[in-house]
């Protein structure tokens, strides 16, 4: 495809960006959040790839320094680690936040036609295994992956790890007890 078909492809994106360009405020680089923020200042946001479950928007932290989402599908915290243990590294974790979702499209998809789509690509069939389909009850799955999370040995003692649902129906999070 030759440039200007590409960019007709993407030209809303490059127009949106535009916009978002006059009005951008540079954020701080590295050191300097490390310096004036300090270390373990930084909220982590594992959440759902599905286009309804925006953490900056629901969390209202659009542009907020420190905060980071992370997007997997079904919110899997295995899949978010290197994500995580990267920004434990740089700039430290305050907190960890888990949020699965009402109505996931993960209790939606079956064996049977993941393997119909991918029928040529055995290896991405076989990769449904990771991705566990709820039957509805999103707070004991959250339990599950902040459990998992907690036993890890990257974190400092001090960061927390919650886990909460977002429903996508009110707009509202709930906290999940432990």
């Amino acid at each position: 495809m030759a440039t200007s078909e590409l960019q007709a492809q993407v030209q809303d994106l490059l127009d949106a960006n535009s916009q978002y360009a006059v009005q951008h405020v540079e954020p701080p680089n590295i050191p300097t959040m490390q310096h004036f923020h300090g270390r373990g200042t930084a909220t982590a946001v594992i959440t759902c790839v599905d286009p309804r479950s925006v953490p900056e928007s629901f969390f209202n932290c659009v542009q907020q320094p420190g905060f980071t989402g992370i997007r997997v599908a079904g919110a899997i915290a295995k899949m978010a680690l290197s994500s995580l243990v990267i920004l434990q590294h740089l700039i430290g974790l305050k907190r960890i936040v888990l949020v699965k979702h009402t109505d996931c499209g993960a209790k939606y998809i079956t064996r049977e036609g993941f393997q119909e789509t991918f029928h040529a690509h055995e290896e991405i069939t076989k990769s449904i295994d990771i991705i566990p389909v709820s039957d509805g009850d999103f707070a004991s799955a959250v339990r599950k992956e902040v459990a998992w999370l907690k036993s890890l040995p990257y974190w400092s003692e001090d960061v927390v790890i919650v886990g909460m649902v977002y429903s996508i129906e009110t707009g509202k999070v709930e906290l999940v007890d432990e």
